[in-house]
């Protein structure tokens, strides 16, 4: 057992309303996730496997929820899969970028983790003497875009419980 302090996590708490399903409901889970990753980020050295699949998974339910909002289904953002590059493109034609604009860096970033997070890379991994975990230092900007993201886009999820809220 380590003496390290727990870090202080702020839980949000849906309104009434069945948030659990909509856009709402995708943020509280990506802000879970978001919340996992810099947790374990501060506790990992330098390598992990986990850090990058947090911050990819919390940035694929922000985008999700994010498309929800605008009046998209449920069913029609799980045709994406975890596919982070086809999201971006998808938020990005529906707004995105007015309400929480990413840099190129953070783009290139997104993308770059992109084939390693959308073909199970980091999930299905294969140990080996010349190839360990990522380094989390590669990870900075996907903790950024996660954050701003989550924060961005809370508003709208909340706002989009009774119905879409188009304009953000």
């Amino acid at each position: 057992m380590t003496d390290d302090p727990k870090p202080e996590i702020q839980y949000l708490t849906p309104p009434a309303g069945d948030a659990r399903v909509g856009p709402f409901g995708f943020l509280i889970v990506a802000k879970d996730f978001l919340d996992a990753a810099n947790v374990l980020a501060t506790r990992y050295n330098d390598r992990s496997w986990v850090v990058p699949f947090l911050y990819c998974r919390a940035i694929e339910l922000a985008l999700k929820a994010f498309l929800l909002a605008r009046g998209r289904q449920v069913g029609f953002v799980k045709k994406f899969g975890h596919d982070l590059n086809l999201l971006l493109i998808e938020a990005y034609a529906h707004g995105l970028d007015v309400v929480a604009a990413t840099t190129p860096e953070e783009r290139a970033s997104v993308i770059g983790w992109n084939n390693q997070y959308d073909e199970k890379e980091l999930e299905y991994f294969t140990m080996s003497p010349d190839l360990g975990p990522p380094s989390i230092a590669n990870t900075t900007d996907l903790g950024s875009v996660a954050l701003r993201l989550t924060k961005d886009i809370e508003r709208g999820c909340k706002e989009a419980i009774n119905g879409p809220y188009k304009p953000f």
